[in-house]
C-alpha cells in the first residue's frame, strides 16, 4: 500500500476501527439494501485471528459476496478454499504484469467473481497506467477465463475510468476517493463538498 492507503488506516485503527466494526457498518448497509455486492480487501491475519470458519460464516450472514485477500497467494489458498466453498463467498484474486501463463493458470484454479488486474508495479495511489499495455495484458487474460477483469492501481480521474472500462469490465479506485477525505480532514472543504466530490468521481 501507498501512503495515502497506510495513513487512512493509521486513521482508522485510531479511530477504534476493527473486523468486529466492519461487521457492523455491513449489517447496517444490508438492512436497507440487499442486492449490490459487498466485497472486503484486506489482508489475512485479520481473518485468521478472528477465526478461519468463524470469519467465512459471519459473511455468509451479514450479507458479504467477495474477499481480496492481498497477501495470500495461491500456494497458500489451501487455508481458506474449504471455507469458501462451502460458505460460497467469492475468493478474487489479483493479477499483475508480471504474471506470466503459467502463473495465471495457477491462480484461475482457485478464483471466481472476478479478477483483479494491477495495472502498474509499484505502491498504490501513485503511477498512472498505460490504456495500451492494460489492454494487451487483459486481452492475454481474457484467452485463459470468462471470468470480468477489473482494473486498478493509478486511477485517479474520469477520464481514465471512461478510457479503462471501454477495454475492461470495471475498475478499481481506493487512494483517489481517500484523497477527498483527507483533503476534508485538512479543512479544505465542507463534508457536503467532500461527498459531492466523491459522488461526481
Amino acid at each position: 500500500d501507498g501512503p495515502t492507503i497506510q495513513k487512512s488506516s493509521q486513521r482508522a485503527i485510531k479511530s477504534g476501527s476493527n473486523l468486529y466494526t466492519t461487521f457492523q457498518l455491513i449489517e447496517k448497509f444490508r438492512a436497507n439494501e440487499k442486492k449490490i455486492p459487498i466485497v472486503l480487501m484486506g489482508y489475512f491475519n485479520p481473518i485468521f485471528q478472528y477465526g478461519l470458519e468463524a470469519f467465512f460464516r459471519k459473511c455468509k450472514k451479514i450479507g458479504v459476496d467477495g474477499l481480496i485477500i492481498v497477501d495470500l497467494p495461491p500456494e497458500e489458498s489451501l487455508y481458506i478454499d474449504k471455507f469458501t466453498q462451502k460458505y460460497e463467498i467469492f475468493n478474487i484474486r489479483l493479477l499483475t504484469p508480471t504474471t506470466d501463463n503459467s502463473r495465471l493458470k495457477k491462480i484461475l484454479k482457485n478464483t471466481n467473481g472476478f479478477l483483479y488486474y494491477i495495472s502498474v508495479m509499484g505502491i498504490t495511489g501513485t503511477k498512472k497506467p498505460s490504456i495500451t499495455s492494460v489492454k494487451s495484458s487483459i486481452k492475454k487474460i481474457k484467452k485463459f477465463s470468462r471470468l470480468p477483469v477489473c482494473v486498478g492501481f493509478g486511477i485517479k480521474n474520469k477520464n481514465q475510468i471512461k478510457d479503462i472500462n471501454k477495454i475492461s469490465d470495471g475498475c478499481v479506485v481506493g487512494s483517489a476517493i481517500i484523497e477527498y477525505i483527507e483533503d476534508f480532514i485538512a479543512g479544505k472543504y465542507s463534508e457536503k463538498k467532500m461527498l459531492k466530490g466523491i459522488s461526481e468521481f
